[in-house]
This record gives structure tokens, C-alpha cells and sequence, in this order.
């Protein structure tokens, strides 16, 4: 992380990075605290979301509501009632369930405003959702604010109700958090302020330490008929919306010339309480603005809270002028309101975009409110420091400003305004005095990475996802193969065996070596077993995942078979995933690996996910005549396509297997197959017959135009004709003489009644054999882009390679281009050849 010559952020980064304690960051204004979310943020080692009180910190902070997270219902979360109460309790949404399963860490922003009994609600969501009894249901919090800056809102009638459960209304009264041992790190270091004198100024109203020599250095900024000189702009801090809306129109009314309102572009899910300026700006030439959004473009010409005056109006945009005179073309921005949601192939947490806000950056900046200026910078302000009435507002107000010759006080200071709650004093106070020590750290370090390795040698993922596909196969048997069901219960089988058995034969060991002193990242011994264990379960898992490449996925029920591809999605992600993790252990175990490894993992599926299908129509293993089984399964789902149908609705799967098994010759033997009535042999039954007479002409196989035996093993066995009769048209032949003649495929296929992909068959055996140039048939580009992927995967299937390009190219293409390949490979010389020897 930057700033590493801080050491409290320095510590603090530690913590989030490697422990999974929970953290309280807290800090004076200006020091770093927002600065160090977006670097955790940034860093990505743990799976995380961002949540704040308020639309507003939400919207800064780059995250969502906690109420919007976990759909907790606004008002009171009393414990007792709450948790009987079913309007109180969270009705969340199966994808916002997978992504709160997920999570490992939890950032809440604002922490201050954080009501306890919030808190604790959220506690129950996380507890239920993730089906631990542990507080947060595990997650790692982190929570950073400053409890001497805003206090959480508790209205008059909800303050009594809540007394009766807790004895302070801040975060830190939640009783859930009481239950964990967290830890509390104060930011030292000031950046927003330089000037050491104002710094102690603003540190002794933070800590409720005035005396008459800190009131009389503030109060000589009170200016009580101070105007600011033409040119100098100030920011006016006020107590209450009202006062800021107030003072922003009276002197936005006073300025001559014409008014120009510009409506705000609002699309999707974007509250008006979320909104980062007004819906409608109302703007003149010489009104004061404040930017309220750093310039994305190149000339980073401005950022956020810098303030400058409107110089010009026009069909393109607004001109600001600022303190260096310099004018500054004001373009629309766009602001975002999101949602995280669980990525279902990558188990990645995504962050969805659900609402925009299209507006031009600028705020009437007269005046804006104290809390509005949590967390915001300026060079001048004006402040009415007595019409302050939280705690906190004083103290936030003054430290807006980067120095005290910044600061104008419209009304003196006094004791009075100066509010501070003795339940916070004694809070950073006990905080102060408990500061994390080494000793704390290292075993926090010691406990996370004994959990991470116990994780690792856990396959619960794996084997839920072959469960799921287990339940599919059972549930819908009549639909899935019943070699698909025995293949994923062999498959099943292997991994509790090779995975789950061994690790709990590993699992005591392991724990020994978890009793001992050293950090298991620096037990040398330790690191030796994870080694080789990683070398083991590795090479169990691609002998898994190189099964499930056979595994055939075919149904004759779409509803069924989307169901399965996300299954068997799932299921490579977790071997993905847990494969990842093994091979970043390969020199030795290092919870940063890990955690590294498994979310480029996720990424690296998730590319691939959507480059691709990874849903392939593997033929089962043992299937008679698979390569007509093949060619009938892309048929029916290219027939079914065209006729907007189910692939059921075409062929059932029943049918499809009797067919490779009896090789039906005629209408007649056709109606003897099971699922095939005279409707369906109408529809589909001259299609089917030319399908397997020419595969069957091409391999010289007979067909069965009488009864077939009982016997289907021996019905399965195509004989080759003791005799024939008369010798047959050569079909390839009579398609490639038919495509010299100028005839294009598809007119092929109409005359001859075929699919245009028998036709590309029958071509390819002219391209092997070199009678047909492959770009007579296929554009050169589409060529070298099958024949680069062919040449660096070997060992993919046909069906492999339609699901890497997505159903861009189908099956009688790439036959073409595996025929070209197999003819350049024809016209090379055989090495140790005579042309060789003459060579050397």
C-alpha cells in the first residue's frame, strides 16, 4: 500500500491484509482514513463491499447502503423484537445471498453514523445468511470513521426504546461487536493541515480541551461583517439545509443576467436522497460553484471540491474560472449507483451498475451544510459556529478549512457550541490506552493463516457441486442420460475418495503443526507436508477435471440443460479454484498467494466464461457409432432453433440412442423406434434417414430396413455387406461434382436433399485429399483462426472447439480446416527421410 512511511497505516494495512480481526480505523480529519479504504479497495486480496449509513457517503465511498446490502427495513432493530418480528427480518434475493456467502471482508464507511441497534442488524442478516453463529457471520469488518466528527441520528421517540437495549447508541454499543475482540487504530499523521498551531487547535475542540487561551486564538477569525473581495471565493458552513438553500438562492438572485437551468439525466435505481447535486441546477454567469467530482479527462483540470466562478454559458457547456484565473470547460459527468452481486460462474464479487446520475458537476457553493462537509477540504470558509447543535459540528466544521487564515467566523466561539459526548471521550480514551501490540499481531497472523491452511485441504465446494449435479441426474432422469448420471456418481465417488478421505487422514498432522510457536508460513517443516500435499491433490485434480472434459451434458430439455451448465460451471470453478490455490503453494504456503491465487482464478474463468460456452456436446463414453450420435445432437439443436422449439420437442434423447444402436434404413424402421410416431417421422424423419444413409455410405456400413434383433449389442455392431449387390453412388463424389459445377453448398443441400453440414463433410475428403483448395470454401481468415486454435489444443474434440468460438464456426467448417491440416501434413516429408539426410 502507498503512504508506508505512516506507521499506524502501515499497521493497519497489515491487519486487513493478513488477519482476519476486526478493525476500528479512526483518525482526525484529513488523516487518510478515506485515502486508505480506496488503496484496500484497490488492492483487491479479499473479496469484499463497501457499505456506509447514508446515500450520500455510499455514493462517495464507491459502495452501497448497509440498509440496501442486507434489506434491512428503516427505524428501530431492537434485538429481542427484531428477531421475531418478520417485517424486521431481511428478505434478500437468492443472488444477493450467494454474494453475502462470499464475502470476506466488510467496509463500512462512516462509521460514527452507525447506529448500534444497526449494526447489530446487520450482524443477524450476516449470522443467517451465511448459516454461522459467529458475530458477522465471520466476516472480517472493517469499519473507519471519526467518532468526534458526526454522531449517529436518533430521533426524540426512539430514544427511550433504545436505552432499554443499549447503554450507548454508537457502533461500539452494538452487542454483537462487544462479542469480538476488536481492535482500534488511530491515524496520527495530519494531511489536509500543515500548520502545527492549528492542528493543536482542532485537536483540543476534537478532544473536548478548551480553555480561554484555544478560544481566544479561534476568535480571532470572527469577522461578524466580513464580504469576501471580488475574486476570493469562500464556502459558508451552515447547521441546517435550510440556511445553505437560503443563503445559496438570495445570492444567486442577486446577481444580474440569465438564468440557465440544466435537468439532470436519472436512469435506472437512483434515489433522490443519493443525488450528488441538484436535479435541476440553476446556474448564472458569477456564481460561485464548487466541483464536486475530480476531471476524469487527461487535462485533470479539475477535482473535487475545488471552487471557481461560472465565466460563460453556452450550447456546449459551462466555463468555470478559478483562483488562477485560468478558465476551465465544464463537461456533463456521470455518477454511479451500484450494487454488489455474486458473480454465479466465478463466484467473484462483481460490482452491477443500477442507477446513473447525469448532471455537470458543479454545486451552488455559497453555502453547504456542516455534514454535508464531512469529509471535504477547502481553502476559506465562513462558519456560524453557535447555530451548531450535534456533537461533533464544530469540530467538523473548523477542520474543513487547511488553515486558520482560512477561517472566518461569523458568530465567536464558546464553550457552549463546543460539543463533545464524555461517551466518546471514554471510548478513545480506552482505545488509546489498548493499543494492537506485536505480540497481538502476531498471533492474530498465526490464527488467520492456521485457518487458511485448514481451508485449503477443504473440498466441501467441490463435492457440493458434484451434489447438485447428482440431484439434476436424479431429479430429471428422464431427461439426462443414464450414462451422465453414472459418470457424475463414478466421478462423485473418485473425489470423496482422493480428495475429502485423504485430507482428513492429513487434517490431524496438520494440526500439530498448527500447535507450534512459528507462524505456520515460517515452520520449514510444515511447508515441506504442504508441498508435497499440493503436489498430490494437484494432480488429483486435473485427473477430475480432465474427466469432467468427458462428461456429456446432453438433454433434450433446455430448462434442464441450462440448470446443468451452471452446475458444471460451478463445479469447474471450484476445481479451478482449489487447484490455483494448491499450485501457488508448490514452493511453499503464503496467505497472500492464496488469497491472490483464488481471486485471479475466479477472473481467469470468468474470461473465459464469456469468450465461450463452456457447455460442449460430448458424446458419453461407450456409445455406439458416437460420430453419427455427434452429427444427429448438433441436427436436432440446430433444428430446434429454427423451429423455436425445445430440443425434446424435435428427438428425444431415447431416440437419438436407438438410432446410432439400429442404424434405421427406411420410414418403416423408423416407426419401430421408440419416441418416433408418424408425426414426427413426417417432420423429421427425411432428415434423420439421410443422416445416417450417409454416414453409413461413407463407412460402408449397413443399414437395417427389417426387424432388428433383440439383442442390442448385437444390433450395435454394423456389418460390413458379404456382397453387394451393385456397387453404390459415391455421395462425397457426387457433392464435389455437383460443387464444380458452380452449385454453392447450400444449393448442394437443397438438391440433394441434405443439411449444408453432410455437404461440408462430403467436401472435406477432397480437401484431405487435395482436389479442393480449403478456400474454395472458406475465407482465409476464418481458416487461420480454426487452423492456430487446432494446432495449439491437439487434444480438443470437435465439440470443444465450437464451444471456444462460441457457435461461430460449426461442425462441417471445422471438419473442412481439420481435413486442410491433415493434407499440409501429407505433403511433408516423413522426418529421417532420404531429403533430410541430404539436408545434413
Amino acid at each position: 500500500m502507498a503512504l508506508q512511511s505512516n506507521p499506524q497505516l502501515e499497521l493497519a494495512a497489515d491487519y486487513v491484509r493478513n488477519t482476519n480481526k476486526h478493525l476500528f480505523l479512526t483518525g482526525k480529519a484529513g488523516s487518510g482514513k478515506t485515502t486508505f479504504l480506496h488503496q484496500v479497495k484497490a488492492e483487491g486480496l479479499k473479496r469484499m463491499a463497501v457499505v456506509a449509513p447514508t446515500g450520500v457517503a455510499a455514493i462517495n465511498a464507491g459502495g452501497m447502503t448497509i440498509h440496501s446490502l442486507f434489506q434491512i427495513p428503516p427505524g428501530l432493530h431492537l434485538p429481542e423484537l427484531s428477531r421475531n418480528d418478520p417485517a424486521k427480518q431481511p428478505h434478500l434475493r437468492a443472488q444477493k445471498i450467494r454474494l453475502i456467502r462470499s464475502l470476506d471482508l466488510l467496509v463500512i464507511d462512516e462509521i460514527s453514523m452507525v447506529r448500534a441497534d444497526l449494526l447489530d442488524a446487520g450482524d443477524q442478516a450476516l449470522q443467517k445468511v451465511r448459516g454461522s453463529h459467529r458475530p458477522f457471520g465471520g466476516v472480517q469488518l472493517l469499519m473507519i470513521g471519526d467518532l468526534h466528527q458526526l454522531p449517529p441520528v436518533v430521533k426524540q421517540d426512539e430514544v427511550d426504546l433504545l436505552r432499554k437495549h443499549y447503554d450507548t447508541f454508537y457502533f461500539f454499543g452494538s452487542r454483537a461487536l462487544s462479542q469480538t475482540d476488536y481492535l482500534s487504530i488511530e491515524l496520527k499523521h495530519i494531511y489536509r493541515q500543515a500548520d502545527p498551531e492549528f492542528i493543536s487547535l482542532l485537536n483540543s475542540v476534537r478532544d473536548n480541551r478548551m480553555d480561554d487561551q484555544v478560544l481566544q486564538k479561534l476568535n480571532r477569525r470572527w469577522q461578524p461583517n466580513f464580504q469576501p473581495a471580488a475574486g476570493t471565493p469562500y464556502i459558508t458552513l451552515t447547521a441546517t439545509n435550510a440556511a445553505a438553500n437560503e443563503l445559496n438562492q438570495q445570492n444567486l438572485e442577486r446577481l444580474q443576467g440569465q438564468k440557465y437551468s440544466f435537468q439532470a439525466q436519472v436512469t435506472g435505481d437512483f434515489p433522490a436522497s443519493s443525488f450528488p447535486t441538484e436535479q435541476v441546477l440553476e446556474l448564472k454567469v458569477g456564481t460561485q460553484v464548487m466541483f464536486i467530482k475530480n476531471d476524469v479527462t487527461p487535462s485533470k483540470a479539475y477535482y473535487n471540491r475545488k471552487l471557481g466562478r461560472v465565466s460563460s454559458i453556452d450550447d456546449e457547456g459551462i466555463w468555470v474560472t478559478c483562483d488562477d484565473s485560468r478558465m476551465i470547460f465544464v463537461a456533463q459527468a456521470e455518477w454511479q449507483n451500484v450494487k454488489y452481486e455474486l458473480n454465479e460462474e466465478t463466484k467473484k464479487i462483481d460490482e452491477k451498475v443500477i442507477g446513473l446520475f447525469v448532471q455537470y458537476p458543479l454545486r451552488l457553493a455559497w453555502a453547504i451544510t456542516i455534514h454535508k462537509s464531512q469529509g471535504l477540504t477547502f481553502e476559506r470558509c465562513i462558519i456560524d459556529a453557535q447555530a451548531a447543535f450535534a456533537t461533533g459540528q464544530v469540530y467538523v466544521a473548523l477542520s474543513r478549512c487547511k488553515s486558520l487564515e482560512g477561517i472566518v467566523l461569523r458568530t465567536p466561539i464558546n464553550l457552549g457550541c463546543v460539543k463533545t459526548d464524555p461517551v466518546v471521550q471514554r471510548f478513545s480514551e480506552t482505545a488509546d490506552r489498548n493499543l494492537p501490540t506485536a505480540a497481538q499481531l502476531l498471533d492474530a497472523k498465526r490464527e488467520y493463516q492456521a485457518a487458511k491452511l485448514q481451508d485449503l485441504f477443504r473440498f466441501s465446494s467441490i463435492l457440493e457441486a458434484f451434489e447438485s449435479l447428482q440431484h439434476l441426474c436424479a431429479t430429471h432422469s428422464n431427461s439426462v442420460l443414464p450414462e451422465t448420471k453414472s459418470q457424475c456418481d463414478a466421478m462423485e465417488a473418485r473425489a470423496d475418495s482422493e480428495l475429502r478421505q485423504v485430507s482428513e487422514k492429513f487434517a490431524p498432522q496438520l494440526g500439530q503443526y498448527l500447535t507450534e510457536d512459528l507462524l505456520p508460513e515460517n515452520n520449514a517443516v510444515l511447508q515441506g507436508r504442504v508441498q508435497k500435499a499440493a503436489g498430490y491433490f494437484m494432480e488429483r485434480l486435473d485427473g477430475i477435471a480432465k474427466e469432467m472434459a468427458t462428461l456429456s451434458t446432453v438433454t433434450d430439455n433446455q430448462e434442464v440443460a441450462d440448470r446443468f451448465d451452471k452446475a458444471v460451471e460451478s463445479l469447474l470453478l471450484a476445481l479451478a479454484v482449489k487447484r490455483a490455490c494448491f499450485a501457488a503453494c508448490q514452493k511453499g504456503f503464503s496467505t497472500e498467494l492464496v488469497n491472490r491465487a483464488q481471486i485471479d482464478a475466479e477472473l481467469e474463468f470468468e474470461k473465459k466464461l464469456s469468450s465461450t460456452s463452456l457447455r460442449t456436446l460430448v458424446v458419453p463414453k461407450g456409445m455406439p457409432n458416437p460420430e453419427l450420435y455427434r452429427q444427429l445432437l448438433y441436427w436436432r439443436e440446430e433444428t430446434a432453433r429454427d423451429n423455436n422449439v425445445k430440443p425434446y420437442e424435435v428427438v428425444p434423447n431415447i431416440t437419438l440412442r436407438e438410432i446410432v444402436v439400429r442404424l434405421p434404413a427406411n420410414r418403416a424402421t423408423l416407426l419401430e423406434l421408440p419416441g418416433i410416431g408418424k408425426g414426427r417421422a413426417r417432420r423429421y424423419g427425411h432428415d434423420l434417414l439421410r443422416i445416417i444413409q450417409d454416414y453409413c455410405q461413407e463407412r460402408e456400413l449397413t443399414t437395417h430396413s427389417s426387424q432388428v434383433q433383440d439383442d442390442s449389442s448385437q444390433a450395435s455392431t454394423a456389418k460390413r455387406p458379404e456382397k453387394a449387390k451393385s456397387k453404390a453412388p459415391d455421395t462425397k463424389r457426387i457433392s464435389y461434382n455437383l460443387f464444380r459445377l458452380g452449385k454453392s453448398v447450400q444449393e448442394i443441400a437443397i438438391q440433394r436433399e441434405r443439411v449444408p453440414g453432410t455437404i461440408l463433410g462430403h467436401l472435406a475428403h477432397f480437401v484431405k485429399s487435395g482436389e479442393l483448395d480449403v478456400a474454395e470454401l472458406l475465407e482465409p481468415s476464418k481458416v487461420e483462426e480454426i487452423k492456430r486454435y487446432l494446432i495449439q489444443h491437439s487434444d480438443a474434440t470437435a465439440a470443444q472447439a465450437i464451444s471456444h468460438f462460441g457457435g461461430k464456426y460449426d461442425y462441417g467448417e471445422l471438419k473442412l480446416v481439420i481435413s486442410h491440416i491433415e493434407f499440409e501434413k501429407s505433403c511433408q516429408p516423413p522426418q529421417g527421410s532420404d531429403a533430410d539426410s541430404a539436408q545434413t
